[in-house]
């Protein structure tokens, strides 16, 4: 890794990089062949930063869905269900719920209204490797 960060100029070594913050999720990813995109459902969502840690709502999951420039069928249902599109990251959700003195954004706003954050008592989910 040391050999990539210098490759790209970076002038810092694995030894000095420390983890911002720690997000996790379990993913179902469901594709629609016919039209060429994807819906991606993620659910026990939790962001963590030290002893601090923010959680999605019990009871919510966050929808993506994925394809070309035209409204897939599943975009169409989310909207007919009174779901909006919203561009956000779920990092910037962490880093914004968990790191004081940040500027307010939108996507603060948001997420206030569907995450629940204080002292780190979510239980972490194991990781498991990609299939």
């Amino acid at each position: 890794m040391d050999e990539v960060l210098a490759a790209s100029g970076i002038p810092v070594t694995t030894r000095q990089l420390i983890p911002a913050a720690e997000v996790r999720y379990v993913r179902a990813a469901l594709a629609d062949l016919d039209h060429g995109t994807r819906v991606t459902l993620d659910d026990a969502l939790t962001c963590h930063q030290g002893e601090r840690t923010a959680a999605l709502d019990s009871g919510h999951v966050l929808v993506e869905t994925k394809g070309g420039v035209r409204p897939a069928p599943a975009d169409r249902l989310l909207l007919n269900l009174g779901g909006r599109p919203v561009s956000l990251s779920k990092y910037v959700i962490g880093q914004s719920l968990l790191t004081p003195g940040l500027p307010d954004n939108d996507v603060r706003r948001l997420a206030r209204t569907h995450f629940t954050t204080g002292a780190s008592t979510v239980p972490l989910y194991e990781r498991t490797p990609a299939a």
